[in-house]
């Protein structure tokens, strides 16, 4: 079996569509850090993984340079005598989140909504009063990006398993993009 830990919900439920319905693999486990760093019960969770021979991998978001991030995994990992193998998204090269690699598998037919983010974004950027304004988050553009697509029974459904960005909508998200080969790539070769 093979132990994955992420960063948060969103990353949960976008990694067991993909490792589901795309991989069609199942023997796995998801643990849910809650950050980018590990909790001490999170070390120990993954102490008696190890010791059970599960693989343990690590997918985490690159909001500082990547060779830090690695280190920094790497680092915790060594104070428990853990290895794992780790991805960083968006693809494993460059600084991102999972939001980033999501707006990159938008399907060609509806890069008409990003352009219109775009110009939302430098509206605000160009206000004519010149006041500082916040962008508006990469998270809040993705969102916004599937709620307009939802109907109105996805939008109320309470089920936990449907999350807000509905991975599972394949007219929203397209799982062939090639912005996605690395990570599919590197869960075929670790998921066991």
């Amino acid at each position: 079996m093979t132990v994955i830990v992420v960063e948060g919900d969103g990353d949960k439920a976008f990694l067991e569509y993909l490792l589901d319905e795309k991989l069609k693999l199942h023997e796995y486990e998801i643990i849910n850090n809650g950050s980018h760093g590990f909790t001490k019960d999170n070390l120990i969770q993954l102490e008696k993984h190890s010791d059970n021979g599960h693989n343990i991998i690590i997918i985490n978001d690159t909001d500082i340079p990547l060779l830090d991030r690695k280190k920094e995994i790497n680092n915790k990992l060594k104070s428990k005598q853990l290895k794992g193998d780790i991805f960083l998204l968006p693809n494993n090269q460059d600084i991102g989140v999972l939001e980033d690699l999501l707006l990159s598998c938008v399907p060609e037919n509806k890069n008409f909504i990003s352009e219109c983010f775009e110009k939302y974004q430098e509206c605000i950027k160009n206000n004519k009063n010149n006041e500082y304004i916040n962008m508006p988050a990469i998270k809040g553009r993705v969102y916004d990006y599937v709620d307009i697509q939802l109907n109105e029974d996805e939008r109320e459904s309470k089920n936990k398993k449907f999350h807000v960005y509905a991975f599972h909508r394949t007219d929203i998200w397209d799982y062939d993009s090639p912005a996605i080969r690395p990570l599919l790539d590197f869960l075929r070769t670790h998921v066991k």
